[in-house]
């Protein structure tokens, strides 16, 4: 496979945004509703926690749009494949950070690194499977938060390998 030298970007339409801020508001009142907390120390309500549902929904329209690809907009699924049956969209907030990766995290499925500083693009980084993510050399705990494996986008498979 061939590694990532770059990026991809996607730039969002106006209705694509309001589609994924849309998500996110569901996402977010679903999950006050069920009480639920912020997971690995992230969020648990607010202002912050419906910024991550926006980023996050941002990544996985985006990468949808990419590759042509339906969007499911589900609610409630957690850690259920985002597109497909096997693809995560995992995006992050700033364009420098590292793809993360759980322990928790399916094996064999496949993980796309996303960045959106929330404006109307995102940056689609590379791809990798969930196994090879789980390198110990990637093994840190950044911002005090629990530890987690942040695969640097110099070791992920270009996006476009996808395609073939």
């Amino acid at each position: 496979m061939s590694r990532a030298a770059s990026f991809v970007e996607v730039k969002l339409t106006a209705e694509a945004i309001a589609h994924a801020t849309q998500l996110a508001v569901c996402r977010q009142k679903e999950s006050e509703r069920q009480g639920l907390k912020g997971k690995y120390g992230g969020p648990a309500g607010g202002v912050l926690a419906l910024q991550y549902h926006q980023i996050g929904a941002r990544g996985e329209i985006a990468v949808a749009t990419f590759f042509n690809w339906a969007w499911p907009t589900t609610v409630n699924t957690f850690s259920a494949p985002d597109l497909l049956d096997y693809i995560q969209v995992r995006t992050r907030s700033k364009h420098h950070y590292d793809l993360i990766i759980r322990s928790s995290d399916a094996n064999d499925e496949i993980f796309i690194h996303a960045t959106s500083e929330h404006d109307d693009t995102v940056r689609i980084h590379g791809w990798i499977h969930g196994l090879s993510a789980k390198n110990s050399k990637w093994w840190a705990n950044h911002g005090g938060r629990e530890p987690a494996y942040f695969v640097p986008r110099t070791q992920l498979n270009s996006i476009e390998s996808l395609r073939d």
